[in-house]
């Protein structure tokens, strides 16, 4: 029921032949870029890749390029090891990871008034989607948790300590972005939610319901 739900999220317009593909490769050519140098993140010392802050990322200039490079590849380790876990997160790897998600895709999204999205959606039929120049960074982030929710190793009952009503209101909340690639993740990410935390599917489906006639 919640995949067809959001299913009928629309889609902006995009000439893009796959928004969600990540770094427009395959989860092996992602698995290939990460640097060959490992970090030992299966241990309990916190995950910290907010090494800098989120607004640098949307600045195409060089401010802060090393950091961003470190950050960058800090989140890569991340993904490649979410991947390929092969013992159950404990506690305080879960807690950290929603953590780092947080601080890293919660943000203000400065949204037009919702009764003008119906209005906006045929008049932006013909136009290119707005394209957030932070993606390169926000990308890796979606993946992460992605990958996180999905693996096996995240056990549901732990993990719905963090991933709770209101941080699936602040997932919701991110529809209000301009760019689908976004939108595409997020519906991807709320499924499999979803599927795994059986406790929250009332709320979801409250809350789809709510933003659902906003985003035709």
């Amino acid at each position: 029921m919640i995949k067809q739900i959001l299913g009928r999220l629309p889609r902006k317009p995009s000439k893009s032949a796959d928004n969600r593909e990540f770094g427009g490769s395959s989860a092996s050519s992602l698995n290939a870029s990460i640097s060959s140098r490992k970090s030992d993140l299966a241990s309990d010392r916190p995950i910290n890749s907010n090494t800098i802050p989120f607004s640098d990322f949307d600045d195409a200039s060089p401010k802060h390029l090393k950091e961003k490079d470190i950050k960058r590849q800090t989140l890569l380790e991340l993904v490649d090891y979410v991947s390929s876990a092969s013992g159950k997160f404990n506690e305080t790897i879960i807690q950290e990871a929603i953590k780092m998600v947080t601080v890293n895709l919660f943000r203000s999204l400065s949204p037009q008034p919702r009764e003008n999205k119906v209005v906006e959606a045929f008049d932006m039929e013909d136009e290119e989607p707005l394209m957030d120049p932070a993606w390169s960074h926000l990308q890796i982030v979606y993946e992460f948790f992605l990958r996180f929710v999905a693996s096996p190793e995240t056990d549901a009952k732990l993990a719905k300590r963090y991933i709770d009503q209101s941080f699936v209101l602040k997932l919701l909340d991110l529809f209000d972005s301009e760019d689908p690639r976004e939108r595409e993740y997020l519906k991807t990410i709320l499924h499999r939610i979803y599927g795994k935390f059986m406790v929250h599917r009332p709320f979801i489906r409250k809350g789809i319901n709510y933003i659902l006639p906003f985003h035709f």
